[in-house]
């Protein structure tokens, strides 16, 4: 179970220099086929913190194509916890009612500007819990298969208002987005491959899914590993699903996807990308991101997806 406490820094269990604990957060506006994403992790054995802040719009094949790209990856350590830190690079992330709600605000030399408020639309989900978690509950301990980096992982669906400053043009951003905070061992290098991705449509119904993702099935997601649906303000875990994806050059296009919840209700659900990006996180990974447009059942929405896979392997694949 998840509480105020889990959003602050986890004191590492081992001495090891790949402890890392993160925070990700996202935003889009899909009028402009628009998507921002600010992700942060530290790792407190080394007293260093790399963060990345990327803007894009439309179909992008490469980095330096974003409408904005701040990564560094030599920061030090927030001062203070992660419920109220400030970064070197313009960054200040508060939780306003922790686990729950969040206020972020960015700005850049540049005159780039992020600010909005995230509130939570259900407490948030610990994919380790199985009480919330059915493939949890069955796997009587084994391994989610994205290893020690998800050692502790939180997901967490909610609403997101605030404002865009890019260009000096200023934009309203509004929309429902799902963020997440993790903490444990996490490599640079030889991480399993997975997928990341949620759909919204509207404040009453999300999916949030985390899939395998292996190069060696390059257009297919293998058995769900964790996931939810929140439906009218309740929260059922997901006990299995399946996927597909057309991809190319590594970046997913359209993808189908059928998940079952612990109730039995079945969603099929397919994606189209409006906009797509290589993202780097660091060096040794690429996340294929997209912003999709899913149909639900004759509902529309929008939400991300991350395929992030490591480099090496990639290159035996794409």
């Amino acid at each position: 179970m998840i509480d105020a406490k889990d959003v602050r820094l986890h004191k590492p269990t081992t001495k090891d220099v790949e402890w890392a604990e993160t925070n990700y957060f996202s935003f889009y506006i899909p009028e402009e086929s628009l998507n921002g994403c600010v992700y942060v992790l530290t790792r407190a054995n080394l007293g260093a913190t790399l963060s990345t802040v990327v803007v894009f719009r439309g179909f992008q094949r490469h980095q330096w194509q974003a409408l904005h790209a701040d990564s560094r990856m030599h920061l030090p350590m927030p001062d203070g916890e992660l419920d109220d830190y400030r970064l070197p690079n313009g960054l200040h992330v508060r939780a306003t009612e922790p686990p729950r709600s969040y206020a972020l605000d960015y700005r850049n030399p540049d005159g780039t500007e992020i600010r909005f408020r995230f509130d939570g639309l259900m407490d948030p989900y610990d994919i380790h819990d199985p009480k919330m978690d059915p493939i949890t509950a069955a796997a009587d301990g084994k391994e989610f298969s994205w290893g020690t980096a998800y050692k502790g992982h939180f997901d967490l669906t909610g609403r997101v208002t605030g404002e865009l400053v890019l260009g000096g043009r200023r934009q309203a951003i509004s929309c429902v987005s799902t963020m997440d905070h993790s903490w444990g061992p996490r490599p640079e290098v030889g991480l399993p491959n997975m997928s990341w991705f949620h759909a919204h449509f509207g404040e009453d119904l999300a999916i949030h899914c985390i899939f395998p993702c292996e190069p060696s099935g390059f257009a297919s997601y293998g058995s769900l590993a964790h996931g939810y649906v929140l439906e009218d303000g309740k929260v059922y875990g997901l006990a299995a699903g399946t996927g597909s994806a057309r991809r190319e050059r590594g970046q997913q296009m359209t993808m189908s996807i059928e998940v079952t919840d612990v109730r039995g209700r079945v969603f099929a659900l397919t994606g189209h990308s409006v906009a797509t990006y290589p993202w780097t996180p660091w060096p040794a990974v690429v996340a294929f991101h997209s912003l999709n447009r899913w149909t639900l059942a004759g509902r529309e929405g929008y939400g991300e997806c991350m395929d992030v896979f490591d480099v090496a392997s990639l290159d035996r694949a794409v």
